[in-house]
């Protein structure tokens, strides 16, 4: 991102929880440039409130260190754990994919829309892709040759 030019120009990233930790979103902080992501929840320095605590459905619980919001929500069997620099721990209430209003927390609205072409341009990619889920193994060494020659 210094490469290109990206730092201090304010732009909020919406990140994997693969790459999501809590140094990562107080440096991106530094270069104000703000972020959210979902987190797992075996990543050191995540507060036990968020981790440990036991939540009913749609019931959340957050907690902050400075700029940094840890949020927990509990929706139906899934606890997604998510890390932001950018957003408030308040609900809002939005529209579904269905048009039905929901209430949500603004931290997951927020991750919502920042990873939204993410997701999107990963769903067109895969279609496009030469290799295919496949069981046969010839498949797997000549498509990717054949992908090369166009």
């Amino acid at each position: 991102m210094t490469a290109a030019g990206l730092f201090n120009r304010g732009h909020h990233l919406g990140i994997d929880n693969f790459f999501t930790s809590i140094e990562l979103l107080e440096e991106l902080f530094t270069e104000n440039t703000t972020a959210t992501g979902t987190v797992r929840s075996n990543r050191k320095g995540l507060p036990d409130a968020c981790v440990k605590t036991k939540l009913k459905n749609k019931e959340l619980i957050a907690a902050r260190k400075g700029n940094l919001l840890c949020l927990a929500y509990q929706d139906n069997s899934r606890k997604p754990i998510l890390l932001s620099t950018a957003s408030k721990a308040g609900l809002i209430h939005t529209v579904n994919s269905r048009k039905q209003p929901v209430t949500r927390p603004a931290v997951i609205h927020a991750y919502n829309q920042a990873m939204g072409g993410v997701d999107l341009g990963d769903e067109k990619l895969y279609m496009y892709m030469a290799e295919r889920r496949s069981l046969k193994w010839t498949n797997k060494v000549f498509f990717p040759y054949l992908e090369e020659l166009f």
